[in-house]
């Protein structure tokens, strides 16, 4: 999608390397994914649900906004945030990606989200 390789060539190179990690792996583990550019961000979506996004503070951390993680966020302490629906995994550098942790959490959201379908 064009919208969201402009948004992530219009960041600094270490953390384009960073997004375009983060990208692949949400592609890879979900082949399925819809990608939107949204509210100016990178997200994707699973069964036209909400399941992630990708963004970049104004500091220059890089993260991951996980839909649906609240329940999560006890078995996996790498997720942060206090919302109510949202929590985060945070990314300093591309050695801090834990590729099998992330697959793991969004196959758990996908989960989640067949299961509110179905109710």
């Amino acid at each position: 999608m064009v919208a969201i390789d402009q948004f992530i060539s219009k960041q600094e190179l270490a953390h384009q390397k960073i997004l375009w990690e983060l990208m692949i792996t949400v592609r890879d583990a979900i082949p399925h994914v819809e990608e939107r550019f949204s509210w100016s961000i990178p997200y994707f979506y699973y069964l036209k649900k909400p399941l992630c996004y990708l963004n970049v503070t104004k500091n220059g951390l890089v993260y991951m906004g996980i839909n649906n993680t609240v329940p999560l966020a006890e078995v996996y302490a790498q997720l942060t945030g206090e919302g109510k629906v949202i929590r985060q995994l945070h990314f300093p550098n591309l050695q801090s990606i834990d590729i099998g942790v992330i697959k793991a959490i969004l196959f758990e959201v996908c989960d989640i989200i067949e299961e509110k379908l179905r109710s």
